[in-house]
């Protein structure tokens, strides 16, 4: 019922997302068996290793997990030093063996940096606002899209949004570290977030802005967060606030299905889907690609017209596509080559 999980259930690709957190909650579940009976038992610490193998050979985001066993070790009041020592050396051992033969062999397929972005403050302010963007979206999802627009500058500058993101984070962190310092659960379901969520933040190299599938675990540690204050709040409430809450939480619920189950229809075929993404933000710049997308469809369905006017609309926004260029001109040149007369009108014409 939460409407930034589509992408993550539906884009076939991306079932990974859904089969790496199974394993990976579960090496999680196995660890803490483990360590609540005070003894690192063989059989909960080998069906923990066991989870994170297949967790790592699912998606490489699950690489986090030795870093949430940390937290969980400090969730349950453990010694960090002798958790570290005793109990974390077989999670980093995969780790490490698996960034080195999978990881690390791959890395020139990653673009180490955007053009982009200019620099390294940069980065700093794109990974802050990006963690915002997708910490409100988790729970207000307004705008959802499949292709989020990079962010551009205008007049030299980018939005005040992006100047102003740091300062959102260093408050929010104030105002954790003042209220929930001793409160172990919260900053346990922050921790969580944050570890996870570290990767889609581009710190390192910058592919595209932001993803809404790369939410599907860390959302877990936010909505942790959200339980245990909202628990807290209702147990001091009166009956009748206790009530009012249950009420609004249910409607809440409700908006949320509502809003799942119509962006659960953008996502039926790749026309619907695109369209979808030009009608959220149609003059953004990365919008070209949606149109790019949209396009290619149109003429897999032997729509050439509406394909034309749709990659005439992508280079009209970002002349320097490319492909789109390309596509156009396979369309034209089977045209003129079967001479079948296509009737051809300009962008913004249908």
């Amino acid at each position: 019922i939460a409407p930034l999980r589509v992408e993550s259930v539906v884009w076939a690709a991306e079932r990974k997302d859904v089969l790496y957190t199974f394993f990976y909650l579960g090496a999680l579940i196995m660890y803490v068996g483990a360590i609540k009976r005070k003894v690192l038992e063989k059989r909960f610490f080998a069906g923990a290793c066991a989870f994170f193998v297949c967790a790592l050979l699912s998606k490489p985001q699950a690489i986090t997990l030795p870093l949430v066993i940390v937290a969980i070790d400090l969730l349950y009041g453990r010694k960090p030093l002798r958790a570290v020592v005793s109990g974390k050396w077989p999670f980093l051992l995969i780790a490490a063996v698996f960034f080195v033969f999978v990881v690390h062999p791959n890395t020139q397929l990653l673009t180490v940096t955007d053009p982009r972005i200019a620099n390294s403050v940069e980065k700093m302010f794109f990974a802050c606002y990006a963690g915002v963007i997708y910490c409100v979206k988790n729970f207000i999802p307004y705008k959802l899209s499949p292709l989020y627009p990079f962010p551009q500058k205008a007049g030299g500058n980018f939005t005040w949004m992006i100047y102003i993101a740091p300062l959102i984070v260093l408050a929010t962190g104030y105002l954790v570290y003042k209220l929930f310092r001793k409160e172990r659960f919260v900053i346990f379901g922050l921790a969580f977030f944050l570890i996870n969520i570290i990767m889609p933040l581009r710190l390192i190299w910058y592919n595209w802005f932001i993803g809404e599938h790369y939410t599907y675990l860390p959302s877990i540690g936010l909505s942790l967060v959200l339980a245990y204050i909202l628990c807290a709040v209702l147990e001091r409430a009166s009956r009748n606030m206790v009530r009012i809450g249950y009420i609004l939480l249910s409607l809440y619920i409700v908006i949320l299905s509502v809003v799942t189950h119509q962006y659960c229809g953008a996502w039926e075929n790749d026309i619907t889907l695109w369209s979808h993404a030009i009608k959220v933000d149609p003059k953004a710049l990365r919008t070209s690609f949606a149109f790019w997308y949209r396009g290619a469809a149109y003429e897999r369905n032997g729509d050439d017209v509406r394909a034309l006017a749709d990659l005439d609309q992508a280079l009209k926004i970002y002349p320097g596509l490319v492909q789109a260029q390309k596509s156009r001109e396979r369309i034209i040149l089977r045209k003129d080559e079967s001479h079948a007369g296509l009737e051809y009108r300009p962008a913004g014409s249908l």
